[in-house]
């Protein structure tokens, strides 16, 4: 777990065999109370000035690296 923030996945189904079916299953209820929906997702985001702050540095960092690849 990571300590902030919002993590998201992908699946992909068609690859899947019942056994994945049946971790998948259990993955999500033991981890109910820390899954939400996208409107949850959107609520938690949090727009303050150091999140602010972050996301710039972030974008700059994310640029620069791209710059010198």
């Amino acid at each position: 777990m990571l300590p902030f923030g919002v993590q998201s996945t992908q699946i992909h189904l068609n690859y899947w065999n019942e056994d994945d079916y049946e971790h998948f299953e259990k993955f999500i209820l033991q981890n109910v109370n820390k899954i939400i929906n996208f409107e949850k997702c959107i609520e938690k985001i949090n727009n303050n000035l150091l999140s602010k702050f972050i996301n710039f540095i972030t974008k700059i960092a994310i640029k620069s690296i791209r710059l010198f690849r």
